[in-house]
């Protein structure tokens, strides 16, 4: 009845049945209702962006897997301007060029459950040259917590407006497929 990509892009298609026009694509990354709810993150991201362009596929720069990572990255800039937090972290080239932060580290971040966050500690050192405190560690884990759920958030208003869209009334249990490598590799 209903499928979804949730990956480096994202959609949700809808089988409106013969008489409606069969299956649809909702196109639902260009959905720009979002307008409301977009952060100073989301306002950054949409300009730095040329591909899609800057006013294009803005539901898909707050969702999908190739921009998470920057999402992370634009909010750690802004914290580390304003508050003491991350301070250290604007030396090393991973926090000031533009898609620096990797979505493919999500995942690990969200997995360290180690009192310290030793596997947080690593990845900063190894992969992005950063040494941390435990309080930057803990607020770089919560941060991209907060991102990630703001994600499945929205991917999961998506697929309510799917199921209004093919059965306006949601008379019976519907079914979504889901595939893609956000959907199947971030925990939680």
């Amino acid at each position: 009845e209903f499928g979804a990509i949730i990956a480096t892009g994202e959609n949700v298609a809808v089988d409106l049945g013969e008489a409606r026009g069969g299956i649809r694509s909702t196109e639902a990354g260009n959905f720009d209702g979002v307008l409301a709810i977009r952060t100073f993150v989301d306002e950054a991201l949409n300009l730095e962006t040329s591909d899609p362009p800057p006013g294009r596929q803005l539901m898909e720069k707050m969702i999908s897997g190739r921009y998470l990572g920057e999402v992370v990255r634009l909010a750690v800039e802004r914290l580390a301007d304003e508050t003491l937090l991350f301070r250290n972290w604007r030396q090393a080239e991973a926090f000031r060029a533009a898609d620096g932060l990797s979505t493919v580290h999500v995942a690990p971040i969200l997995q360290d459950a180690s009192e310290s966050l030793e596997g947080i500690e690593a990845l900063l050192r190894d992969v992005y040259g950063v040494s941390s405190s435990f309080a930057e560690r803990q607020a770089f884990r919560q941060l991209v917590e907060a991102v990630v759920h703001r994600s499945a958030r929205l991917v999961a208003a998506q697929f309510a407006a799917a199921v209004r869209l093919g059965d306006p009334p949601v008379a019976q249990p519907h079914t979504i497929a889901i595939d893609g490598s956000l959907y199947g590799g971030i925990p939680g």
